[in-house]
């Protein structure tokens, strides 16, 4: 549109930098920067906002901040201007841009410089600090924080519980975690991701006992649960070696419709293969127009709907079979596991012909 000497309205770039942002394409949103530039639309805050949320490294974030210095005060970039034109709320994305991008210790570093030039930190900047310190592990520094926090009169800034929540789950505070989840529920500011970090830290170490709670806790108060939180769950109990545990779950997820791994597949163009439409879920569970997809499964997970499969196929015609995907983002290790527990399930696996990482399951004869 640029290009052929189209205008666009500047909401529009609005809204492809905040789609970039989601998928953090970092130098995508350099990109749309420079073509807003081109068409002669100025990169507004709500621009540069979006811009830094999409940004992976320190680096890059700090690049773009520094940008935003020289364009908010007039100058082109490129040229040397003062900093100090930058306001706390731009300083406050560049440290949410740090701490995504799993470095805390440099957005504390970031946050001293902040002060250090004038500006005083308000209650997102006093957030990201907690979530920093928490990712650290460092139980003084948030136990301070906290007390300064609340003497002041300053509380979580609602949008970023998750971080915080995070942050605790990443350094191992884990009763600060589900204090501040539990604080979220009561004030009706909970969103699923803040629930997701604390039960996969849960599930990794094995404790599927907290899990359990948090999920029935969820349940209790009528939010419905996200695949990943169906996720850790059936992997904790797979590291438990709980396979009842584990197959009541996927069959909970799966009435609760949680799982969303079986997807609807077509033939290629040339009509000599398959592939499988991601992001559209299928009409039916028709074995011939239906892949169970285990690309990005925990172990637990992927054997749980095998042996869910299997189940089933024992009960149906000798004929019966199943799809299944796995893909190139499917770890090899992960990946031998799976088809290990697929022979250990008595399933016969064999590659599909024309059809890359598809893989046609069913039951052997011997073990029906």
């Amino acid at each position: 549109m640029v290009k052929c000497g189209h205008r666009p309205h500047i909401s529009l770039f609005h809204l492809v930098l905040e789609a970039v942002a989601a998928k953090r394409e970092a130098r995508e949103a350099w990109r749309v920067l420079a073509l807003m530039r081109q068409s002669g639309t100025k990169p507004d805050v709500t621009a540069y906002n979006w811009a830094l949320r999409s940004q992976i490294t320190l680096q890059s974030a700090d690049s773009l901040l520094k940008e935003f210095q020289m364009v908010d005060a007039g100058v082109a970039p490129g040229k040397v201007t003062d900093p100090s034109f930058v306001n706390v709320h731009m300083w406050n994305m560049l440290l949410h841009a740090i701490i995504a991008s799993g470095n805390p210790q440099s957005a504390l570093q970031k946050a001293a410089e902040m002060t250090q030039r004038g500006l005083a930190p308000d209650a997102v900047t006093h957030s990201l600090l907690l979530a920093a310190h928490a990712a650290l592990g460092d139980q003084t520094e948030v136990d301070s924080l906290v007390s300064q926090m609340s003497a002041s009169g300053v509380e979580i800034a609602p949008a970023y519980h998750r971080w915080v929540i995070e942050g605790y789950a990443q350094g191992g505070l884990m009763l600060r975690a589900e204090d501040t989840l539990e604080a979220a529920l009561m004030s009706g500011t909970f969103h699923p991701d803040m629930a997701i970090a604390l039960l996969w830290k849960y599930s990794k170490a094995g404790n599927l006992s907290r899990v359990l709670f948090w999920l029935q806790r969820l349940s209790a108060l009528g939010h419905k649960l996200h695949p990943g939180m169906w996720s850790a769950a059936i992997d904790a109990a797979h590291k438990a070696g709980d396979t009842d545990t584990a197959d009541a779950l996927w069959r909970d997820a799966e009435a609760a419709g949680g799982m969303r791994l079986y997807k609807e597949m077509r033939r290629t163009s040339r009509g000599g293969g398959w592939h499988m439409v991601r992001d559209k879920p299928p009409r039916s569970r028709d074995a011939g127009s239906t892949v169970l997809d285990v690309t990005i499964c925990g172990v637990g997970v992927a054997l749980a709907a095998l042996r869910a499969e299997a189940h089933d196929l024992r009960n149906k015609s000798p004929s019966a079979f199943r799809y299944v995907f796995m893909g190139t983002r499917m770890p090899l290790l992960v990946k031998n596991e799976v088809i290990d527990g697929m022979h250990e399930l008595g399933l016969q696996v064999s590659e599909v012909p024309g059809a890359a990482y598809f893989y046609k399951i069913a039951v052997l004869a011997t073990q029906r």
